[in-house]
């Protein structure tokens, strides 16, 4: 019988300014990771259908971050990343455990680049729940997937 992965918890981990992989959970509200496999078609005058030729993949991912005053929180570590004195921001590590750290759950750990953050996002007549901003990435190569045993 499996065991099904919940959708309602992961943990989520990237660098900080100091380049040490910190759990930011408590402020991110969803992530996802998704892969786009390239395969291109080609026609010779020998065969009458359409050929295909698999070529590189694309990871790319997202994670939504509820941004709180706290100077250690997802939020200001993504400002900080993102706002270097130095110019480019440059990558750092993301891993992703899902459902958690235990047994059997998977880990994926990658290189990132944030390629899109909105640093702010108000709504004067909001309901008062913080809003969501999202982190939106480019992976440096492909990911590594690991059970954790």
């Amino acid at each position: 019988m499996p065991t099904w992965i919940p959708n309602t918890d992961a943990i989520v981990s990237f660098d900080n300014s100091i380049g040490t992989l910190t759990d930011q959970s408590d402020y991110v509200s969803s992530v996802n990771l998704t892969v786009a496999n390239t395969v291109n078609g080609f026609y010779t005058f020998g065969l009458a259908g359409k050929q295909n030729s698999e070529g590189n993949q694309d990871w790319t991912g997202d994670f939504g971050v509820r941004p709180a005053t706290d100077a250690a929180g997802a939020h200001q570590d993504l400002i900080d990343w993102l706002t270097p004195a130095s110019g480019k921001p440059g990558a750092r590590s993301l891993r992703i455990q899902e459902p958690d750290a235990a047994t059997g759950s998977i880990q994926w750990d990658m290189e990132i680049y944030i390629t899109n953050y909105q640093p702010v996002s108000q709504d004067a007549d909001g309901d008062g729940t913080p809003t969501v901003r999202t982190a939106q990435f480019a992976i440096d190569g492909v990911p590594t997937l690991t059970i954790i045993s």
